[in-house]
């Protein structure tokens, strides 16, 4: 039997003798490495977190905007905590930004009794934004910790 590690693609080269990759570290060790294509950070990703906060249930309330021009997608996780009536709610939104058109979908939400509101993901045509918005369910104050995910065009 022997001694060598087995063949394995993830921490070893594939090949006999298996030659250490990845060392326990995380440490990549090659003589070359190709990740792809250059890119510069704007094109690639960016991520922001925010805080927000609505006293008023007015409809389509904006949390926060980013300029259409700049961005193909978007990603926002938000959080939102109505003390007052002990709700919280945990949403996953993705959107997809092409000029002045916005589609997005709610990935998925996680409410505690009850959650706090209605998301969207919408274009501005007075600001030419991408805007945030929230529907929220009542008039108590309802805080908000925002995740944002941006890719650029």
């Amino acid at each position: 039997m022997s001694a060598d590690p087995f063949n394995s693609v993830g921490g070893y080269s594939v090949g006999i003798p298996p030659i250490p990759v990845i060392d326990i570290n995380g440490n990549v060790t090659s003589n070359s490495l190709h990740v792809g294509n250059s890119y510069s950070l704007n094109d690639v990703v960016t991520f922001n977190a925010v805080t927000g906060q609505t006293t008023d249930n007015v409809t389509d309330q904006v949390l926060y905007s980013t300029i259409s021009s700049t961005v193909s997608s978007i990603e926002y996780t938000i959080v939102g905590t109505d003390s007052m009536a002990n709700t919280r709610q945990t949403t996953k939104l993705i959107s997809s930004v092409l000029g002045n058109d916005v589609e997005y979908f709610e990935f998925g939400t996680i409410d505690i009794n009850g959650g706090v509101g209605d998301f969207k993901a919408q274009y501005n045509m007075q600001t030419n934004t991408v805007d945030l918005t929230v529907t929220p369910y009542t008039n108590n104050q309802i805080d908000y910790k925002i995740l944002i995910t941006t890719y650029g065009i």
